[in-house]
Order: structure tokens, then C-alpha cells, then sequence
């Protein structure tokens, strides 16, 4: 009964507010990070906070140590220019996961907000929510590129067998599953944020708790979103394929009346994959952050909760000791 309250609900939540997808094409931009980590275990590729705030940090030494002076005053207006658009895409971008999270339970009290109120409330609430982003960027990027990577690579070198054994083992035994109990735990302290209106250190807290509590569940869901995801991808590109290929058989079959003919029709389908590649972005955003919401609210406010695994092991071993 789990899944089929939490990701039926997720979807009905997006269509009775078709607005919703504004927040999710934004909240997309943060990405799917419990979903990468499954994937990706220890791989250190940056995603758009990170990045981010990479660039941060090089510009504020840029501007620390760089004498400014007439010849390179453009580069430096660009620089800020430049830190000036991301810092916006940073605020919509946490101020709509806030926004989707709070529509979430919205729905469910049958609560009305407009567009405006849940944007308002995103922002109100963009510090706590971008401090434990934070908390991700540091441990879940900065510290497996900075400190766990060069230190597999270094033992990969120099060290004996043993030692890369051992190294092994506490990374992907003890410091990966660190950094994937962490994510879960930011996600669900983010409900608490939103939906509680708890602060920072006691949504964190009670977020770890309500994980301690449910962590069976949580890391099958996340698989089952895992899976949901890549699924998806696979139809999103499949979607852009089947709608660019006619366009381009057609610009490769006027080609030689007019080059413009050619151009202007690439340019269209070009056009219209990214409209398909921008819709499904704003849709799965929305519904990958709705679900989470619902999924912390059949934990923390729906009763104790079993996972698919749990019942199929009480189901089976029930019958074995008959």
C-alpha cells in the first residue's frame, strides 16, 4: 500500500496544479542526487551546485588577489555578471524544491495557495534549505574529489594489495553508505523545514531520526526511483529522437534546393527536442521532489510503514515456520 498511495499521489499532486512545473523545470537543475549516488557510488562529477559554488570560491580569490585596473575591468563586470545569473538560478532553483515540497502537503489538507504564495514561501525558507544542500555539496562532492579519490588513487600506486583491500573496504562499507544516509537525511529534513517549519538544526535532528527509524524502506524506495529514473531518461531521449529524426531527414532532402531551407528546418527540430527535453525535465523535477515530500509524510505522519522486503520476508518466513 506504500507505493501505491506515495507515487499515484506524487502525480495527482502535479496535475491538479499544472503550475507546479515552473518549480519542477527549476528544481531539476539541483538534480537527482540520491538517485546519482546509487549509480554513480563513489564518482565525484560535480552537478550544478557544486559547480556553482566551485565558481564561487574561484571568483572570490580572483577578486582577492587580481589587481583591477581599465584592461581587465570588462572581464571582471562579466565575472559578476556571470556570478549574478547563477546566484539567481541558485535561489529559484532551492526556493522551487521548497515550493514543491509545501504543495505536497498542501494538496493533501486540500490547503489552496496560488503561484505566488508558494514561490514566497520557497524563499522565505531558501537559507535553512540551501545550508543542508551544503551539507551534501561538502560531504557528497568536495570531500570524495578532495580527500577519498586521491587516496584510492595514491594506495592504487604505491600501496600493497592489502592496503588497497582495506581502503576499499572503508570507502564503499563505511564512507559511501555516510554519503548516501546523508542525502536521505537532507531530503527528509527539508520536509521538515517546509512542512513542519522547524529550523535548521531541529529538522536535521529529527530527520536523522526519522531515518534511523525507517531505513529499509528509504533505501528501497531509492532504488525504486533509481529504476523510475532511468526509465524515464531512456523515454525523454527516445522523445527527442523520434521527434528530430523527421526533421532532419527532411532538412537532408531540401539540402541541395536551399541551404536556408536546410538551416531554418534544423533549427526547428533542434527547437523542438528541447522543448520536449525542457517539458520532461519541469515534469520529472516536480514529481521527483513531490514524491519524496510524499514519501516523508507516510513516515513521519502515516504510521509505521514497511518495505516491500520486510513484507515479502515476514510473508515467507511466516510460512516456512508453518
Amino acid at each position: 500500500m506504500f507505493y501505491r498511495k506515495v507515487y499515484p499521489g506524487a502525480w495527482h499532486v502535479i496535475k491538479d496544479s499544472p503550475y507546479l512545473l515552473f518549480f519542477g523545470l527549476f528544481a531539476s537543475l539541483l538534480g537527482f542526487h540520491e538517485v546519482k549516488l546509487i549509480f554513480t557510488l563513489t564518482e565525484s562529477t560535480p552537478d550544478f551546485l557544486s559547480s556553482t559554488f566551485n565558481f564561487w570560491v574561484q571568483l572570490f580569490t580572483t577578486f582577492a588577489t587580481v589587481k583591477i585596473d581599465s584592461a581587465n575591468l570588462p572581464a571582471l563586470l562579466g565575472l559578476i555578471v556571470i556570478f549574478l545569473i547563477l546566484s539567481a538560478l541558485v535561489i529559484l532553483a532551492v526556493a522551487s524544491q521548497g515550493a514543491l515540497i509545501k504543495a505536497s502537503a498542501d494538496k493533501t489538507t486540500r490547503t489552496r495557495n496560488k503561484f505566488t504564495d508558494y514561490l514566497h514561501l520557497g524563499v522565505d525558507k531558501f537559507w535553512p534549505l540551501f545550508g543542508l544542500h551544503l551539507i551534501n555539496i561538502f560531504i557528497g562532492y568536495f570531500f570524495v574529489a578532495s580527500v577519498i579519490n586521491p587516496l584510492i588513487s595514491l594506495v592504487a600506486v604505491s600501496g600493497s594489495l592489502f592496503e588497497y583491500l582495506i581502503l576499499s573496504l572503508v570507502v564503499f562499507f563505511i564512507l559511501f553508505p555516510l554519503v548516501l544516509i546523508l542525502s536521505f537525511v537532507t531530503r527528509y529534513g527539508m520536509a521538515f523545514i517546509m512542512i513542519k517549519n522547524q529550523k535548521f538544526l531541529a529538522a536535521f535532528t529529527n530527520s536523522w531520526s526519522l531515518f534511523k527509524i525507517n531505513w529499509l524502506i528509504t533505501i528501497e524506495n531509492a532504488v525504486v526511483v533509481a529504476v523510475v529514473t532511468l526509465l524515464f531518461l531512456v523515454a525523454m531521449a527516445a522523445g527527442m529522437v523520434f521527434v528530430f529524426v523527421p526533421f532532419f531527414f527532411l532538412s537532408v532532402f531540401l539540402a541541395g534546393v536551399s541551404t536556408v531551407l536546410y538551416t531554418v528546418i534544423i533549427l526547428l527540430g533542434s527547437l523542438a527536442a528541447l522543448l520536449i527535453m525542457l517539458t520532461a525535465s519541469a515534469l520529472y523535477g516536480a514529481f521527483y521532489n513531490i514524491l519524496w515530500a510524499k514519501v516523508w509524510s507516510e513516515l513521519a505522519t502515516g504510521g509505521r510503514s514497511y518495505s516491500k522486503v520486510y513484507r515479502l520476508g515476514q510473508k515467507h518466513l511466516a510460512f516456512s515456520r508453518r
